[in-house]
């Protein structure tokens, strides 16, 4: 007799095994073999506690190594294995949620009044994202959509002209108190509109971001209204140079109060615009406590004159973060950048830095600048880690990895001999790149 033990995995915990168990054919017969379905024993099988099931759960979505898509199916997957992990297998599905068309708008609306679940009350990050004719603005359901999102705390608005979003979209949105608001490719006319939307989130507001927007308009009158008291500021793409940053920095015109400015993230375009970072360094109330610095090959045809004469004040920084493209045009400006920030780092290090954690993603370079570069940061007392993230040539061969690696940290001597320099090359076929700008690059070190 042949035998298979089915899990219950379909059925309540202790329901029993059941076996499939093929009946003979009767003698003298060419009939087929049937399977009659038999309860042969029934065993308890105690319950999964569900602090577990929800570790299992979780686990899906720290997976750093996995695409976004990829734990997605993962977590439809965990909805069938069995009915207690729907629950918390929702829980993830609907936290974040994307608008791209009003069709699609309307039929999330319809999907929401026909379930039994309250599904607008788990949504947690909403992104609206408006690339195609068909706005999401455009559906009548908008606002009822929005109001019933009761848990909101996070929106990523994309490719929106602000001022054409309509009147009863943005009031449904302006009810919401955000604890984080992200622009990425869109346009403001009239900046009072914005403001207003992002005082609507003054007591709650902690985040902000703009990607590649564009203030089309430069006139700007003083703030009155509450101010939200940000505590991470991103300025990715174009941001840093259209976006003033002394308006951002400004006591009277600024909509934002940067008091509490523990992180900055930005993304310096152009060379010349490294004063960008100084501005929100001279506040003498900013407690800055962490610095992020991309630099994108955009905009860098020549590495302007006497640029580097100029060296950034951060002696209260604790940790910064440096991110270099690949200038595959000229790759000369990657190592004139890579050279000034070791004259940062040898500043800091005459100066008593408090700095204690740095991170660097850049190119391979010659040997000479990482020997520069240990030797100024072995300076620098209070450093506690640092951590270098090495992109090899498209060109090279993976089994030149490994050496390039050894080869980088006999290099870094100084800072191997106090334990706390660590050293990652990525493989040539796995290269990381740029990804959202509003969350940075990432890498083993730099994932959001």
């Amino acid at each position: 007799m042949l035998l298979w033990n089915v899990s219950p995995w379909g059925m309540n915990a202790g329901a029993g095994i059941i076996d499939l168990v093929p009946e003979p054919p009767a003698s003298n017969s060419n009939s087929s073999v049937f399977l009659s379905t038999t309860i042969i024993e029934k065993r308890t099988m105690a319950a999964i506690p569900p602090e577990l099931i929800d570790a299992i759960v979780d686990e899906t979505q720290n997976d750093e190594t996995a695409k976004p898509w990829e734990r997605w199916r993962t977590l439809l997957s965990c909805s069938l294995v069995n009915r207690t992990f729907v629950p918390r297998t929702r829980k993830h599905l609907y936290r974040c949620l994307i608008l791209t068309t009003g069709k699609r708008c309307r039929e999330f609306y319809d999907v929401c009044q026909s379930s039994p679940i309250n599904i607008p009350s788990l949504v947690e990050s909403l992104c609206i994202d408006n690339e195609r004719l068909d706005s999401v603005d455009s559906a009548k359901t908008f606002p009822l959509l929005i109001s019933s999102f009761v848990n909101m705390k996070s929106i990523h608005l994309r490719c929106l002209e602000w001022d054409d979003v309509k009147d009863t979209a943005r009031q449904a949105l302006a009810s919401h108190a955000f604890q984080s608001i992200s622009f990425d490719v869109c346009q403001f006319t009239n900046s009072a509109l914005l403001y207003s939307f992002i005082s609507g989130s003054s007591a709650t507001l902690r985040q902000l971001s703009f990607a590649r927007c564009e203030m089309l308009t430069r006139r700007y009158e003083s703030f009155v209204g509450p101010r939200p008291s940000i505590e991470r500021l991103i300025l990715y793409g174009q941001a840093a140079e259209v976006f003033d940053v002394g308006l951002l920095t400004s006591k009277t015109f600024s909509p934002i109060v940067l008091d509490s400015l523990r992180i900055l993230d930005i993304c310096i375009n152009r060379l010349e615009h490294i004063h960008c970072i100084q501005a929100f360094l001279d506040r003498d109330t900013v407690p800055f406590r962490e610095l992020k610095v991309s630099h994108l090959q955009e905009g860098y045809p020549t590495v302007p004159f006497n640029w580097t004469s100029v060296l950034l004040r951060l002696s209260s920084l604790h940790s910064l973060t440096i991110i270099l493209d690949d200038y595959r045009q000229n790759p000369n400006t990657n190592i004139h950048i890579f050279l000034w920030w070791i004259k940062n780092f040898q500043s800091w290090g005459r100066e008593g830095s408090s700095l204690e954690q740095v991170k660097i993603r850049t190119l391979s370079f010659p040997l000479g600048p990482w020997r520069d570069l240990d030797a100024s940061l072995t300076r620098v007392k209070a450093l506690r880690s640092f951590e270098l993230e090495v992109v090899p040539s498209y060109f090279q061969d993976a089994a030149g990895v490994l050496p390039l690696k050894i080869g980088i940290e006999r290099q870094l001597s100084g800072l191997m001999l106090l334990n706390v320099a660590h050293v990652w090359v990525c493989e040539p076929s796995s290269l990381t790149t740029f990804d959202d700008p509003a969350h940075g690059v990432l890498g083993p070190f730099m994932s959001p």
